[in-house]
């Protein structure tokens, strides 16, 4: 008789469902790296959506804070070494299925960190 528990990914599963699964989660590279990332971002785009609710604000106004948003963002990509380094200092260098797939997982991250910002861009 086939046993869905006795699968490796079953395993897996249950295994990131239990509340040791959630902490390694919330304390592993990706989780962190993604936090740190996004927290520089979201910064800025909280300030921005102010700015955009703000009824009293002029149009010359607002887009300036737009443009000013994008080149911030972009500059975040220069920040990756920073970033990188940083989580691999706080939770240790990354590993698991995105570290098997990329190959080089510097690289890969910086890809995932530019690919991230280029969808807030666009």
């Amino acid at each position: 008789m086939f046993s869905p528990q006795g699968t490796p990914y079953a395993r897996k599963a249950l295994r990131s469902c239990s509340p040791d699964g959630y902490i390694a989660l919330l304390t592993g590279f990706e989780f962190s790296f993604l936090l740190a990332t996004f927290n520089s971002v979201f910064a800025y785009s909280d300030v921005l959506f102010g700015i955009s609710q703000n009824k009293d604000c002029d149009m010359q106004f607002c887009l300036y804070s737009i443009d000013d948003f994008c080149s911030t963002t972009e500059r975040e990509k220069v920040k990756f070494d920073y970033i990188y380094e940083d989580t691999v200092r706080e939770v240790g260098a990354p590993s698991g299925c995105r570290a098997r797939r990329v190959g080089d997982m510097r690289t890969g991250y910086q890809q995932l960190q530019n690919e991230i910002l280029d969808n807030i861009l666009t």
